[in-house]
């Protein structure tokens, strides 16, 4: 993919989530009265393997870790990328610096390269999932 596209891309993925986890953090509790915005769980009525990270980050924003941990783990994980990622964002953006397109290109080899690595991650996803279908979120 080429850069540009990579760096719109994300800067458009990153501002409609912080828009939402700003307009979801107003009300951490919204969304669990059986609203959903993921067409999978609409269309299949199961959750999706992200179903809860937005709730689980404003819980975190909130400081209930415990609350962030039942409604999705990934968003203990996913919290700091999206501390960051804004400023990684703005830094190559401001300049010519493309370092944040170099990193997720040397992510990606590694990936291929490891594959064991990258089947750990898939299984610990899946095991998300399964836990997210088994507490009828």
């Amino acid at each position: 993919m080429p850069h540009k596209r990579f760096y719109t891309i994300l800067t458009t993925l990153t501002g409609a989530g912080y828009f939402w986890i700003w307009r979801l953090s107003a009300a951490p509790d919204a969304g669990t009265a059986g609203t959903t915005l993921c067409l999978f769980h609409r269309l299949t009525g199961l959750p999706c393997p992200s179903c809860g990270v937005t709730r689980s980050i404003a819980m975190l924003m909130h400081g209930n870790l415990r609350g962030a941990v039942d409604c999705n783990p990934l968003g203990i994980v996913l919290l700091p990328v999206l501390l960051v990622l804004p400023w990684w964002l703005a830094a190559d953006l401001s300049g010519s610096d493309a370092s944040l397109f170099r990193f997720s290109e040397a992510v990606g080899c590694w990936f291929r390269r490891h594959r064991t690595a990258a089947a750990a991650c898939i299984f610990l996803l899946l095991l998300n999932w399964g836990w997210n279908i088994s507490k009828g979120l």
